[in-house]
């Protein structure tokens, strides 16, 4: 019947037929499988299954590459994306097996600048994935130290000198690296000392 019920045929099976029948088609939702390719990233990331005509969504990414931010999937390694991150589908053409590749697209990163004890406002400077920009000149200063350089810690060594053109892959935070001058501080003359007078080479009961 045309609802699934009564005696069921197979395909290409043999029947008997006594009087005129009508057999009517049945259907089942295709099962399909969703290969992700990386297409220049990094990382792996299991296949999913899918059932045509099911609203199901997509697994969100987990591949990477640097210097790039991930855009969606596309039907080809050269191709626009077509399906966002972790978008519902409900079929994707017509239910067979597919391969989508992650499609990519030159970020826009920030570094921010720290002043890790010290005071003052730094700017942040801005700039696009694997591209070269160039360090603002440190502008916090901080009471008894000097300024050495930035570093990717608060506690870390100096990586960045003052100024330097650096590569950039992601948001980063610089923070300043500062070493401690001792606080020295000149001595106050008081007056007890007459530079006219060596009074140390001097005897006691010596006239001036």
């Amino acid at each position: 019947k045309a609802d699934g019920t009564g005696k069921a045929y197979a395909a290409g099976g043999e029947i008997s037929l006594s009087e005129d029948i009508t057999l009517y088609a049945q259907w089942k939702a295709k099962e399909y499988t969703v290969t992700f390719n990386a297409n220049g990233g990094l990382g792996t990331m299991d296949k999913q299954k899918f059932v045509y005509g099911t609203e199901s969504v997509l697994t969100k990414n987990a591949f990477t590459r640097t210097g790039y931010t991930f855009a969606g999937w596309s039907y080809t390694e050269e191709g626009a994306a077509v399906f966002e991150d972790g978008q519902k589908i409900a079929g994707i053409l017509e239910g067979n097996d597919i391969t989508l590749y992650a499609v990519w697209e030159i970020g826009s990163y920030k570094v921010t600048f720290d002043a890790n004890g010290g005071t003052g406002i730094m700017e942040a400077v801005t700039g696009k994935g694997l591209s070269f920009v160039t360090l603002t000149e440190n502008a916090f200063t901080k009471e008894n130290a000097v300024f050495l350089g930035w570093s990717l810690s608060p506690d870390g060594e100096v990586v960045y000198e003052d100024g330097a053109k650096i590569v950039l892959e992601s948001n980063m935070t610089l923070y300043a690296v500062w070493k401690n001058d001792g606080g020295t501080t000149p001595p106050v003359d008081d007056g007890s000392k007459d530079e006219g007078c060596n009074c140390s080479s001097m005897a006691l009961g010596d006239s001036l």
